[in-house]
């Protein structure tokens, strides 16, 4: 029996070179790491999930124990155990079952099996070939076990990816997959130098709008002036290759410089599009989006200060009137500091004391409210402001009798005054206010 196993096991070494065999006297000990390769592949399905196909499972682990005294006796001589990370317990029973029911149609009316039965070759083809064990179609039995089976159709995928060969859209050089980077389009692929090359350089650069498949046609989403702002910040905010798939392939410090630069200038473009749509925070500068434009609250998502919008100090209340603006700097600062004259050392000593982001925000302040003030002057029966948040208002058509989209109050475009939300037109009705009568003035056509 001796010369038997040991032919077998010479065979199974050729068969197996990762096959590793240990013996204790009589006791031979055996272990092999082997792929189960299926002639069809079957279906892998959990419900409310997408079902995956299958025809190769790796990683699976074969230990086995002989009793070379007893040999090739099946029931006394072997014991063996099959572990790997799909399997559930139940499979792994089901398999023990018609290994055992093989084995028990061998053996004669004694219970002896033919002395020349190559055992361990029989039981390893029947472990490698589940066409019997599995169906066409097999059910998870929990949603990890699910997972795990993702995990084995990605790989699969990516081994037959690493063995052939795909021209880099960039250099057209030939490589192997497994110098390769598909795109997520799923069509086109960069060698790892070029992928590296192209990216940073497009980051370093800040071309946002070149951070996408450099083979797929250019998608430009107009963004017209009816788009819902939910939509708006959806397109705006969505880059085209995702900032999870360079993870692992770009640098760390430069994947978060594209998420960065992305963000900052996804924020510029909506504060272009959509006015009063987002603010840099009061405290750490980080831009904030505003969520609900029918909400004066704003929170910052970086530092976690919730604060308003208007008066940029922390949140009082939507019921409680908005304070002085955060860091009012005195005028004649902000005329001195942008005036052409001004000396850089004088410009240093105001950023300085009030920060330079401040001060830069509070001086564009100053003279888009320079500018507002000419356009007002220049035609004041179009353009205003609000008498209580200074908004700029425009009036296009319509009444003199206004309502400020910022604040809510309800106003007289001629002369600024209060208007009684029930009874806004009295102001023009009655014989002694300043706008008596004056209800249409202004509108072309109007007297």
């Amino acid at each position: 029996m001796s010369e038997l196993l040991d032919s077998e096991l010479e065979m199974l070494l050729y068969m197996y070179p990762e096959l590793q065999i240990e013996q204790q006297g009589d006791i031979l000990l055996g272990k092999l790491q082997f792929s189960i390769e299926l002639s069809k592949a079957i279906r892998v399905t959990l419900e409310n999930n997408k079902d995956i196909e299958l025809d190769t499972f790796p990683n699976n682990f074969f230990w086995f124990q002989i009793n070379k005294t007893v040999y090739p006796h099946f029931q006394k001589c072997l014991e063996y155990n099959l572990k790997n990370d799909w399997m559930s317990t139940e499979d792994i029973f089901k398999i023990r079952n018609n290994v055992e029911a093989v084995f028990t149609e061998m053996e004669d009316d004694s219970g002896e099996t033919d002395p020349d039965t190559p055992l361990l070759t029989i039981l390893l083809d029947h472990i490698r070939n589940l066409d019997s064990v599995f169906e066409d179609i097999y059910s998870c039995k929990s949603l990890a076990q699910y997972e795990t089976f993702q995990k084995l159709a990605k790989q699969n995928k990516q081994n037959i990816f690493n063995s052939m060969k795909y021209t880099c859209s960039i250099c057209l050089e030939i490589f192997r997959g497994q110098n390769m980077i598909t795109l997520p389009c799923n069509e086109h692929n960069l060698c790892k130098l070029c992928f590296e090359s192209y990216y940073t350089t497009m980051i370093d650069q800040g071309e946002m709008n070149s951070m996408r498949c450099p083979e797929c046609p250019f998608k430009n989403t107009k963004i017209g002036p009816l788009t819902a702002y939910d939509t708006v910040v959806a397109t705006l905010f969505t880059p085209a290759l995702p900032f999870e798939f360079f993870e692992e392939k770009l640098n760390p410090s430069m994947c978060k410089k594209y998420q960065e630069t992305f963000q900052e200038q996804a924020f510029l473009k909506l504060e272009q599009q959509i006015n009063c749509s987002c603010i840099r925070c009061p405290r750490c500068e980080k831009w904030c989006l505003r969520k609900d434009m029918d909400d004066k609250m704003v929170h910052c998502e970086d530092c976690s200060m919730n604060f308003c919008f208007f008066c940029q100090h922390s949140w009082h209340g939507r019921f409680n009137p908005c304070k002085d603006t955060l860091n009012k700097i005195p005028v004649e600062y902000l005329e001195e500091y942008i005036d052409d004259q001004t000396t850089l050392n004088r410009r240093l000593q105001f950023e300085k004391r009030f920060g330079k982001n401040t001060l830069k925000k509070a001086a564009d302040s100053l003279i888009a409210d320079k500018l507002l003030d000419e356009a007002i002057e220049n035609d004041p029966f179009s353009l205003g402001r609000c008498p209580k948040c200074r908004a700029a208002i425009e009036r296009s058509e319509g009444c003199n009798k206004m309502k400020c989209p910022m604040c809510g109050i309800t106003f007289c475009f001629l002369c600024g005054e209060d208007l009684d939300p029930s009874a806004p037109y009295r102001h023009f009705s009655e014989i002694g206010s300043d706008c008596y009568q004056k209800l249409f003035l202004g509108m072309p056509g109007a007297s």
